[in-house]
């Protein structure tokens, strides 16, 4: 009996021990341990996983969490993909990169560090809503597909998959959601512009989250276009995709078409003085371009508003109207006043340059006379444009 005794206090006695170091937490210098590897959990730190278990861990619940959540790129670096063109300086350079990208496929994977200078806020919204007004990427076949996955993944669950808001967390068995989920094809939503979709990616609208954390640059616009596609189903329309072998072209805007912008010029001054009569038709001034949202004339308008200069100066007698135009995209009343303000800016270079004032009228009319149709990007970026006209 003694003998049994022993062995099983013996027994308990090893128990007791291997209990106490089968499963110590790391701390200090020790870097824990267990007796066999534990299934229910990781021993690693994942990002963006909070998966406490204190004989694995280093630190507490609270700073495993904090290295857990998502972090910001060390301050100046940039991300490798479609930066550069986002952020070109002009048009000629965007399609430059643009074609640069198209041969080097294996560099597209951006991790979406193009910069976003618009806050959280109300006022922000609005000033993306009007200052952001088209698409930088081109309706494509390979983009709308990829736009289609993303949006079934992070967007469909709550939308819908034909944007109806009647999504699976809407559904009628008990998972009703808070607030319904917004219905992206109401009108209020089709007719918004592109600054307005985005900025509720990046920061989220009401009780939905940002996903600027998890879809690249180039993956948001994509999901965009194809809200757009919804949308336009939605009307029982089509929504136009480009060659995907002609991206370089329809990326930019209609503005870079090459222009002769003298020789038209000249040959409507001819025009006017064969017929006697003014109004016998308008010029785009193509390479007249402006930063996003903005009055403020980009560098490369200067050459054809100097050779503007020069044929208003060989013909002090004619008077000439300066007209802006914009898409419909975004508020009216915005749109009105960029448009003015950018007729306003361009009166304002002539003038600068020798022009008498007197022999201009600069005037905006917003999107009241587009010239393509407002259903494509293609289209929209020719209905952005600044129009020269004699009208004395």
């Amino acid at each position: 009996m003694k003998a049994i005794n022993y062995i099983s206090i013996s027994s308990a006695l090893l128990a007791i021990l291997f209990l106490a170091n089968g499963c110590s937490p790391a701390g200090g210098e020790k870097r824990g341990h267990e007796y066999m590897p534990d299934m229910a959990h990781s021993i690693a730190y994942e990002a963006n996983t909070v998966n406490y278990y204190s004989h694995n861990t280093w630190g507490t619940e609270e700073e495993l969490q904090a290295m857990s959540m998502p972090r910001k790129p060390v301050n100046g670096t940039v991300a490798r993909g479609y930066a550069g063109v986002a952020l070109a300086g002009s048009a000629a350079d965007r399609k430059a990169a643009w074609e640069r990208l198209q041969n080097e496929r294996f560099n597209l994977n951006i991790n979406g560090a193009v910069p976003y200078h618009y806050g959280d806020t109300d006022a922000e919204r609005e000033r993306a809503s009007a200052e952001i007004t088209s698409n930088p990427f081109p309706p494509t076949a390979s983009g709308m597909e990829s736009g289609k996955a993303l949006y079934d993944v992070n967007c469909g669950i709550c939308h819908g998959d034909s944007g109806a808001g009647d999504g699976y967390l809407v559904r009628d068995d008990g998972g009703a959601y808070p607030a319904q989920p917004a219905i992206l094809t109401d009108a209020k939503f089709i007719t918004a512009s592109e600054g307005q979709l985005y900025h509720a990616i990046m920061h989220g609208k009401g009780m939905m989250g940002g996903y600027s954390d998890k879809l690249s640059y180039e993956e948001r616009w994509e999901v965009i276009h194809y809200i757009r596609s919804l949308q336009a189903t939605s009307q029982g329309k089509t929504y136009a995709l480009v060659d995907e072998n002609a991206t370089a072209n329809s990326f930019v805007e209609a503005a870079e078409e090459e222009v002769d912008v003298e020789a038209a010029i000249q040959a409507l001054i001819e025009k006017v003085k064969t017929s006697g009569a003014a109004n016998a038709g308008s010029i785009t001034l193509n390479n007249v371009q402006f930063n996003t949202g903005s009055d403020k004339l980009k560098s490369e308008s200067e050459g054809d508003l100097m050779k503007l200069v020069n044929i208003l100066k060989n013909n002090e007698g004619l008077r000439v109207e300066i007209s802006g135009h914009t898409d419909n995209k975004g508020k009216e009343s915005s749109n009105q006043r960029l448009s003015e303000k950018r007729a306003k800016a361009v009166k304002k270079f002539l003038v600068e340059h020798g022009i008498d004032g007197t022999q201009l009228e600069a005037v905006g009319f917003g999107p009241s006379q587009p010239v393509a149709d407002n259903d494509t990007e293609e289209g929209r970026a020719r209905n952005r444009r600044t129009e020269f006209k004699i009208i004395e």
